[in-house]
């Protein structure tokens, strides 16, 4: 019995302990004021026509870092990728740039990587000022073939 008791006392402890470490880490990622990733890509592949809409919604106006993330298989094939992405408010757009996201480098993948899976993040504006209010970032597959394949998905970070 009194085995038992120091048991359930290490275990209530332990209980605590790992709630508490775990707010603390949720609430070292409160800079990110939205995080969105859409991963319906079937059978990894990004057809040529199929756009990507990202929608959201800015609590407050400030200045904010957007980064664009893309998942992709392991070794990707293609060094960099073709896109368009357009950010609207109330349907007006804000900019619209054709960028090349670089994936690898020398032969060397730039994203971040755990097995076969990588998350990669690459900079659309610094320091970009975003009114309070609704907004969409479009992104559309600029890629010369029929799909783009080996994509896991894609999606927008955006921070203070």
């Amino acid at each position: 019995m009194f085995k038992l008791e120091i048991s359930l006392k290490y275990f209530v402890q332990m209980k605590k302990f790992i709630i508490v470490l775990f707010l603390g880490l949720v609430s070292c990622n409160s800079s990110n004021t939205v995080d969105i990733f859409q991963k319906d890509f079937k059978e990894n592949r990004w057809s040529k026509n199929d756009l990507k809409r990202l929608t959201f919604s800015i609590e407050e106006t400030a200045n904010y870092d957007i980064d664009l993330h893309l998942g992709h298989i392991y070794e990707y094939q293609f060094d960099v990728i073709p896109l368009q992405v357009t950010l609207f408010k109330d349907e007006q757009i804000l900019f619209q740039e054709t960028i090349d996201v670089k994936v690898k480098e020398n032969g060397k993948d730039l994203g971040e990587c755990v097995g076969d899976i990588c998350d990669l993040y690459a900079v659309l504006k610094q320091d970009y000022n975003l009114d309070k209010g609704l907004y969409s970032l479009q992104i559309e597959n600029k890629f010369d073939r029929e799909y783009l394949p080996n994509v896991l998905g894609i999606g927008v970070r955006i921070k203070k």
